[in-house]
């Protein structure tokens, strides 16, 4: 009796797990990944230490909070690639899937990729994504994903404020403008400084960065000294300088937009790369 009590318990069992499995396998049929360009930018020193990640965006539609959770809890594996064959897999533990907020992209979702194998790469793109979940495999197209690199020194300068979209809807060929801000924790910038923001030409023609400028930002400095006026040495606050990068731009398709371009600086006859710590998203049109 208490063998074949056994029995139903791993047959039912069987049922529920086979039942999940279709459940997420009908997710994954039903995703279509709609950014129409992404550009990442990947900092080769600091990711040995910190990870490396790209955000990809995406929709379908009647997604719950609870249908993420079983995403993150399955068995998925993700591999990019394109047509030279260069690829890279990530595993389950390499995925977070994310409900994007409604405001931001309607019916959206979010995969952040994290592998210190990017670091292997070299400049490049990606167009193909394959997700597996044991014996089934999805195959889907996307639109280029863009990997560059850069070897940033950590020297005290760092970017503090990076955008995740634009505040206002976006029009077409109209000039916008989003801001950086850039921390200088040792007051290393002692000149008149300039910034660079560098990517793909084939991204210009979806969106261009007409002009940048970049001011000493004193109500931030004064904000952060206030806030740690009694709990980080003076001589360390007193040497504190924040900088905003503004950035002004021109949409010039109406499509979805990832972009994460490196942030050049240019002071005391240096230059010194950064990158934001997240893309900024244009979705909003």
């Amino acid at each position: 009796m208490k063998k074949i009590m056994f029995l139903i318990e791993v047959a039912l069992l069987l049922i529920v797990f086979g039942c999940e499995s279709n459940s997420i396998s009908n997710i994954l049929n039903k995703l279509e990944f709609n950014q129409a360009v992404g550009i990442y930018t990947i900092n080769i020193k600091h990711s040995e230490n910190n990870g490396s990640s790209l955000l990809l965006f995406g929709s379908t539609s009647n997604l719950k909070k609870d249908t993420f959770e079983k995403l993150n809890k399955s068995d998925i594996t993700i591999t990019l690639s394109n047509e030279k064959k260069d690829e890279i897999e990530f595993s389950p533990d390499d995925i977070e899937w994310e409900l994007t907020d409604q405001n931001f992209l309607v019916e959206g979702f979010s995969i952040r990729l994290n592998s210190d194998r990017i670091l292997g790469l070299e400049k490049l793109g990606f167009d193909k994504i394959k997700i597996k979940l044991r014996s089934k495999t999805f195959k889907k197209n996307i639109s280029p994903v863009y990997l560059q690199f850069y070897s940033g020194e950590e020297n005290g300068i760092s970017v503090m404020e990076s955008p995740i979209s634009p505040k206002n809807v976006t029009a077409l060929n109209k000039e916008y403008s989003y801001s950086y801000k850039i921390l200088d924790s040792n007051h290393i910038i002692t000149s008149n400084i300039k910034a660079e923001l560098i990517y793909p030409k084939e991204v210009k023609s979806f969106i261009e960065i007409v002009t940048i400028e970049v001011n000493p930002d004193i109500y931030a400095e004064e904000e952060i000294k206030e806030e740690f006026r009694n709990k980080v040495d003076k001589k360390i606050l007193k040497e504190l300088k924040v900088y905003e990068i503004k950035c002004n731009y021109i949409i010039k398709k109406k499509e979805n937009i990832v972009f994460q371009p490196e942030i050049k600086l240019l002071y005391n006859n240096k230059e010194q790369s950064l990158a934001p710590f997240t893309p900024i998203s244009f979705f909003n049109f």
